[in-house]
């Protein structure tokens, strides 16, 4: 739908347009004070000058404010032009019909009366491009009434089955009722068309299925209730120990063998040294000793860290979540004895 603006007023009409906009109705204009009749022209000149500029919704905002302060055929007229223009023309066509419910004054200026005229014209123009949107819900028993809302609005059930008028574009339908599951749906109307949406729920698609309880046989007592497993938890030893430990032996053995093997080289070198002057032949005996307390070093090291990590594996156990059976029991009571039997 196009709705265009008025074309810019010569500025002599515009101030006289201006001077009569709210003085024209002198019987409506009587019931406002002065600052509400103030408040509202400088309102009114906004939003023109805001809608010439092409900021429609700042013009929206403050052509309501005018029409809520001092209501009269030309702020309304402008209004629904405006509601027009962002496309609202639920509302468009609701702010020109109020035009008419409006009292007319004696003293009515022209500006107003035509602005009567334009307005109840815009709105039989309008009337016919509103889309509509009709709700059908099928499918509930006789006595049950569905919750039903449209975007968030709740929804007569009177008015079920029979078009509802709407702005264009999509709207979203919720419907609700006891004992069934909530229904959403989404329609997007276009101009002067009419869009149905039916719901047809299924009854019990939410409830729970509850199995019958069967009464046992006369004369038997009723059998034991399942027992759900119950969780225990188990603490294991961290399999770091072994290692830690078993590493840590290997490494300390390693260093001692790697110790007496070095001492027993050194003690060879007594007859073949005086001082810091050897013979020849310790240099080999020198070179094995080396060797053996390097092995003995290291072995040494490992065993420590070995031992260590087995350490911290006793300071840190393992948890294992053992999901124990069931246990079903039953008390038996004859006469003359008292029993206990079930599965443990």
């Amino acid at each position: 739908m196009t709705i265009s603006s008025r074309r810019p007023l010569p500025c002599v009409v515009a101030l006289g347009l201006s001077l009569s906009l709210f003085g024209g109705t002198v019987g409506q204009a009587r019931a406002q004070s002065a600052s509400d009749l103030a408040t509202a022209r400088a309102f009114y000149k906004e939003a023109r000058e805001a809608r010439d500029k092409g900021d429609t919704k700042g013009a929206l905002e403050k052509f309501k404010a005018a029409n809520a302060l001092a209501g009269t055929p030309i702020t309304a007229l402008e209004l629904g032009r405006t509601y027009a223009l962002v496309g609202q023309p639920v509302e468009a066509l609701e702010t020109w019909l109020s035009v008419a419910r409006m009292k007319v004054d004696a003293k009515e200026s022209d500006n107003a009366k035509s602005a009567r005229t334009e307005a109840a014209a815009l709105a039989e123009q309008i009337g016919p491009k509103v889309p509509a949107l009709v709700v059908k819900i099928d499918g509930l028993p006789a006595g049950v009434t569905p919750t039903v809302t449209v975007d968030g609005a709740a929804l007569p059930v009177e008015t079920l089955g029979l078009p509802r008028k709407l702005n264009p574009g999509e709207h979203t339908v919720i419907a609700r009722a006891d004992g069934v599951a909530e229904e959403t749906r989404t329609a997007t109307l276009k101009e002067g068309a009419t869009e149905t949406v039916a719901i047809t729920f299924v009854r019990g698609s939410t409830a729970p299925v509850v199995p019958p309880v069967v009464p046992p046989p006369r004369g038997e007592k009723p059998g034991p209730s399942p027992v759900a497993p119950t969780e225990t938890t188990r603490t294991k030893t961290n399999p770091l120990v072994y290692v830690g430990f078993g590493v840590g032996a290997v490494g300390v053995a390693l260093g001692a063998v790697g110790g007496v093997v070095a001492f027993s080289e050194k003690s060879k070198l007594t007859p073949l040294c005086e001082g810091l002057v050897c013979e020849t032949s310790a240099r080999k005996i020198v070179s094995s000793g080396r060797t053996w307390a390097t092995v003995s070093t290291i072995g040494f090291i490992v065993g420590g860290v070995g031992v260590a990590a087995g350490v911290l594996g006793l300071l840190t156990p393992s948890k294992e979540i053992v999901l124990a059976p069931g246990v079903k029991a039953r008390l038996t009571l004859d006469p003359g004895s008292v029993g206990l039997e079930g599965t443990f």
